[in-house]
C-alpha cells in the first residue's frame, strides 16, 4: 500500500482525530479497541464534524463479535473488516469506497451551478455544506474582492480544510469553484442582454452581434484539466496492521 497511497498513522484514538482534522483524509480505518478513544467514539465524532463528515470509516472487527458490527453501524461505519484479513482484501474495500466517492463528487457538484434548481433535497451534513458554499458564493458574485479568504471565513473552515472539504466532494477546489460560478452568472447575463438586442431594429442589432458573439466565446466554459494524485488514508494502528 505504501506505493500507491500516502499512509498517515496514529497510536490512538484521541491522536487519529487530530491527524484526520489537520490532513483530511480521504478514508479512515480504525480498529474497535483502541487507548483514549476507541473505535466507535471516534467514528461517531468524524460522522458529526461538518469537517470529517464526507469520510468513509472502515472499522476492523472480530470474527466472533457480531455485535461489533450492530455497535459500528449505530456509531455511523461505512464499512467493516473482519479480523483476520487479507491487504488483497482492505485494499479492493479502498478501492471501491474511492470509486463510490467519484460518483458523489458527480452528485455533489451539479448544485454548485449559480442557475441550477436547489437539487440537494438531502439534509445530511455535507449536503448543508454544500448549500451553505453555493449560497455564499452567490451573495458575493458581484463582489470581485471575493476570494478563498472571505469564503473559508464565511463557512468556517481554514483555507486548507476548506480546500480539502470540496476536492473530497466535488472534485474540484474553491478557487476554481468560484470561478466557474462567476463564469456561469456572466454568461447567463450575457445572453438575457443578447436576447433583449434581437428586440432591437435590426440595424443596431446587427451592429452588436459581432461584439456579443465575441464575449460569449471568451466567457464560455474553459477546457478542464485532470491531475492525478495519490490519495491520503489516514490509519489508526491496531494489532493486524502488520499485515500490510
Amino acid at each position: 500500500m505504501q506505493g500507491n497511497y500516502l499512509i498517515l498513522e496514529a497510536t490512538n484514538g484521541r491522536e487519529g482525530l487530530e491527524v484526520a482534522m489537520m490532513q483530511v483524509p480521504d478514508i479512515i480505518i480504525t480498529d474497535i479497541m483502541m487507548p483514549e478513544l476507541d473505535g466507535l467514539s471516534l467514528c461517531k465524532l468524524i460522522k458529526k464534524h461538518p469537517l470529517l463528515s464526507h469520510i468513509p470509516v472502515i472499522m476492523l472487527t472480530s470474527k466472533t463479535e457480531e455485535a461489533d458490527k450492530i455497535s459500528g453501524l449505530e456509531a455511523g461505519a461505512d464499512d467493516f473488516l473482519t479480523k483476520p484479513f487479507l491487504a488483497t482484501e482492505l485494499v479492493l474495500k479502498i478501492k471501491n469506497w474511492l470509486t463510490t466517492r467519484i460518483r458523489l463528487q458527480e452528485k455533489y457538484l451539479s448544485p454548485l451551478n449559480p442557475f441550477s434548481p436547489d437539487a440537494l433535497q438531502e439534509e445530511n451534513m455535507d449536503a448543508k455544506f454544500i448549500q451553505n458554499v453555493r449560497d455564499t458564493i452567490q451573495l458575493n458574485l458581484d463582489d470581485e474582492g471575493f476570494s478563498v479568504v472571505e469564503l473559508s471565513q464565511k463557512v468556517g473552515f481554514s483555507r486548507s480544510q476548506l480546500h480539502r472539504k470540496l476536492s473530497a466532494l466535488t472534485g474540484k477546489g474553491p478557487n476554481e469553484i468560484i470561478r466557474s460560478m462567476r463564469l456561469e452568472n456572466a454568461k447567463q447575463l450575457l445572453e438575457q442582454k443578447a436576447a433583449m438586442y434581437l428586440k432591437l431594429p435590426i440595424d443596431a442589432a446587427l451592429t452588436l452581434l459581432p461584439i456579443l458573439s465575441n464575449v460569449l466565446k471568451i466567457n464560455s466554459e474553459s477546457p478542464r484539466v485532470m491531475c492525478l494524485i495519490k490519495p491520503n488514508i489516514a490509519i489508526n494502528n491496531s494489532k493486524s496492521n502488520n499485515i500490510l
